[in-house]
């Protein structure tokens, strides 16, 4: 995916091969413009941003991306300089600062310390600090420019992103283009990484104390009176309460709605650290230390995994899942994301589908005979006779004496004559 501001709605970029090209044009001047360019495997659907649709400056187009289970908006945004605005213009962008998953983007025109701005703090940029710092957002700019003119370097370009995808989105500018404004490629390692756990009660053998769950029942096994016989043990109504104290007490039960796969949990315990910390003091220099820690655990913990998988694939057990871990590492799934298209409320990616339901659209539709309907789905449901009905010579000749004779014109326009069957 490609973000673009476009400086003049006369350009050619209408169309990008292999790429889905969105424009929303200036009308208040001759020129500029915001664009998406999206690949053709990416599925998406543009977003409506009504709460900034008032603002005569301020430019705002948006598209939600689908990326494995997860859902990531992209908001790209432009906001003129200041000598193109009116004196008390203030831009408020407060209401893009929303959402669990959600990237805000683009040239704003404003320097502050808080995304590393060379030119000091100008006041709209104190204005959106303060708005930034009032939500739960955060800037991922990092101290370098996205603007370099002769011996200026600013950085009037900010990138925020919603508190979910902090730890899991990669800042960098690139000199690469003729343009003073740098390209600044934006990467999210989130999208596969959090996925929603079903919802019942998960119960982790792995982790329970069973030597305090044996020393629990025991101690309250002692405490009942001494039954006469085994089947007078087993009717104890109380046996059935221990046990299950005794499992909420020592065995871990519980749901996470939301959960990382391939993340142990020493690693997730050092993240939630790390992120209190960047909440609290963002330059605090344990931030890095906990996040280096955080990837090498989670490395140690996909290593291990991995080791144990080939260490599966053994001849012993059967060569199908060695040839199935061959057949994957050479020839990887392919993913097919589709554009998605909505119907009413379905929501379709299936081309044949697709295609099924906008012919509907074009092709009326007359009410089915609902008796006939019931006398089909009848005869559906009588059992199949095991011998078909057999017809003798006679019964046809029969037949074709009892039935009338056509009065159709043939292809000469002739009526066929009339016969009799002998």
């Amino acid at each position: 995916m490609r973000c673009y501001n476009n400086n003049n709605n006369n350009h050619s970029l209408e169309h990008c091969d292999g790429y889905n090209v969105l424009r929303k044009d200036r009308t208040r001047s001759g020129g500029g413009g915001l664009a998406f360019l999206l690949h053709q495997s990416v599925q998406y659907r543009p977003i409506s941003l009504e709460p900034v649709s008032n603002d005569p400056y301020m430019e705002c187009m948006g598209v939600a991306v689908r990326c494995g289970a997860a859902e990531i908006e992209l908001l790209n945004v432009y906001i003129p300089p200041r000598n193109s605005c009116i004196p008390d213009y203030r831009p408020d962008i407060s209401p893009l600062l929303q959402g669990h998953n959600r990237l805000v983007l683009g040239d704003f025109n404003a320097h502050h310390e808080m995304w590393h701005s060379a030119l000091g703090n100008d006041q709209r940029g104190t204005a959106l600090a303060e708005q930034i710092d009032s939500s739960t957002f955060c800037t991922v700019n990092e101290d370098a420019p996205t603007r370099i003119r002769g011996e200026c370097h600013s950085s009037p370009d900010i990138t925020i992103v919603s508190p979910g995808l902090t730890n899991d989105v990669t800042w960098q500018p690139v000199i690469s283009l003729g343009s003073d404004h740098l390209p600044i490629i934006v990467s999210i390692s989130r999208p596969p990484d959090f996925i929603t756990s079903e919802r019942r009660t998960f119960v982790n053998h792995k982790k329970a104390d069973w030597p305090s769950f044996r020393e629990f029942t025991n101690h309250r096994f002692r405490e009942l009176p001494n039954p006469s016989d085994v089947r007078v043990a087993e009717r104890i109504p109380e046996r059935p309460f221990i046990i299950t104290a005794a499992a909420a007490r020592h065995i871990p039960a519980g749901r996470i709605p939301e959960v990382r796969p391939n993340f142990p949990a020493e690693a997730t315990g050092l993240a939630n650290e790390r992120d209190e910390l960047r909440r609290i003091n963002p330059n605090d220099p344990r931030v890095r230390e906990l996040t280096l820690e955080v990837n090498r655990l989670v490395g140690e913990h996909k290593r291990n995994k991995w080791l144990n998988h080939l260490k599966s694939c053994n001849i012993g057990a059967g060569i199908g899942e060695l040839w199935a871990t061959v057949k994957l590492l050479s020839n990887p799934g392919r993913r097919e994301d589709r554009t998605s298209v909505t119907f009413g409320d379905v929501t379709l990616t299936d081309p044949k589908r697709c295609a099924s339901n906008f012919n509907r659209q074009f092709l009326e539709h007359p009410e089915s005979d609902r008796a006939k309907r019931r006398v089909l789905r009848r005869i559906r449901s009588l059992p199949a006779e095991d011998e078909p009905p057999q017809f003798t010579m006679d019964d046809v000749a029969n037949a074709i004496r009892n039935a009338k004779s056509s009065k159709a014109l043939g292809p000469d326009g002739i009526s066929p004559k009339s016969s009799t069957c002998r």
